[in-house]
């Protein structure tokens, strides 16, 4: 069984972590209505890489992987649990 403790505070993890922070440039990458207009959030504050994935965790490809605002990371959260997808819930140390 995979100790996702351990992982979180693995090496392996932060690799993958920076990866696609660097990847995202730390902006969040969620959607947010702007003007009446929907808009990618954008915002540096407060980000966590979220698991789009669990499939490969531990061995995550980029795309597995997401920067997400901790506002956003919890919609993400809400909008799974309200489909009634099981969910792990991560609390990553923002940056």
């Amino acid at each position: 069984m995979f100790n996702l403790k351990k992982y979180r505070v693995s090496s392996k993890w932060k690799k993958n972590r920076k990866r696609r922070l660097a990847y995202d440039s730390g902006e969040c990458q969620g959607m947010v209505i702007r003007n009446g207009k929907l808009a990618k959030c954008l915002s540096t504050t407060n980000v966590d890489v979220h698991h789009k994935s669990y499939e490969r965790l531990g061995y995550e490809f980029l795309d597995d992987m997401v920067v997400l605002c901790r506002r956003c990371h919890r919609a993400e959260h809400f909008r799974l649990n309200k489909q009634d997808y099981r969910q792990l819930s991560i609390d990553f140390d923002p940056i």
